[in-house]
């Protein structure tokens, strides 16, 4: 049981960590770049804390869900015109249609959601809830009993004599 929880407590740390450097540094690895969904214009499809990873393609297409940078921010909509190298992009959940933009605006395609990851990853960035996790780490580290090992394998055989 203590394994699952370190397992489960450690992989969870680690994708945070690895989203909030990706995110907090705009970096890209082999192509792949990680985003948090900030609104809710992609509903049903991409909630509030969704998160995303998207990978740039060489085409889009009408229907894609594409991630692109405008004036210093990052929009996830979907494809819905697209005019040689003019895209129209819209969210799901907007009544009308997003300024176009430049196939070079596009930073990506998204190619996964993760989606109750996101809403973990947005607690983990509240600093109320490192207090609850601290609480909850140093109950489970005091409660949890620890079986000690003695010894090697020959513990407990008295050693043969050599003749």
């Amino acid at each position: 049981m203590k394994s699952f929880i370190k397992i489960f407590l450690g992989f969870f740390i680690a994708i945070w960590i690895v989203v909030n450097v990706f995110t907090a540094l705009d970096m890209s690895f082999l192509g792949f770049r990680i985003y948090r969904v900030a609104t809710g214009s992609m509903e049903p499809n991409l909630r509030i804390n969704d998160v995303v990873i998207i990978k740039k393609q060489d085409n889009y297409t009408i229907n894609d869900i594409v991630t692109y940078k405008k004036n210093g921010n990052y929009i996830t909509h979907r494809i819905v015109q697209e005019n040689k190298d003019v895209i129209t992009t819209k969210g799901d959940n907007n009544n009308s249609e997003d300024e176009s933009i430049l196939k070079e605006d596009i930073v990506g395609k998204v190619i996964y959601t993760f989606k109750l990851i996101g809403f973990v990853l947005f607690m983990l960035s509240e600093p109320s809830s490192w207090i609850v996790i601290f609480v909850v780490c140093i109950i489970l580290i005091f409660s949890i009993p620890v079986k000690l090992e003695k010894g090697g394998k020959n513990e407990g055989k008295t050693p043969k004599k050599k003749s």
